[in-house]
C-alpha cells in the first residue's frame, strides 16, 4: 500500500468497516485490486471506505481479504 493519508479511518469503528467490506465481492476471485464501500456511519453520516485486496499468509495458508486503507466523509 501507498504511503498515502488514511484520512478518517482512524475514527470509524470497526464495525462499520467490516458491515461495508461484507458488501464488496469475493477478494480471492475478484478482477479488482482497490475497491471501495459507502456505509451510513451514524456518528460521522454518509463515509466512503476504500480496500485494497491483499493476501494474508499464515505459516503454509492463505487466503485474500479486504483490508481497509482510507476513509473520507461524504457529502
Amino acid at each position: 500500500m501507498d504511503d498515502e493519508d488514511n484520512g478518517i479511518l482512524a475514527s470509524v469503528p470497526g464495525q462499520y468497516i467490516a458491515q461495508a467490506a461484507r458488501s464488496l465481492p469475493e477478494p480471492a476471485t475478484s478482477l479488482h485490486e482497490r475497491v471501495s464501500a459507502v456505509i451510513d456511519a451514524d456518528w460521522a453520516g454518509v463515509v466512503r471506505i476504500r480496500y485494497q485486496r491483499q493476501k494474508m499468509r499464515h505459516g503454509r495458508d492463505s487466503h485474500w481479504a479486504w483490508v481497509a486503507y482510507r476513509a473520507e466523509k461524504r457529502d
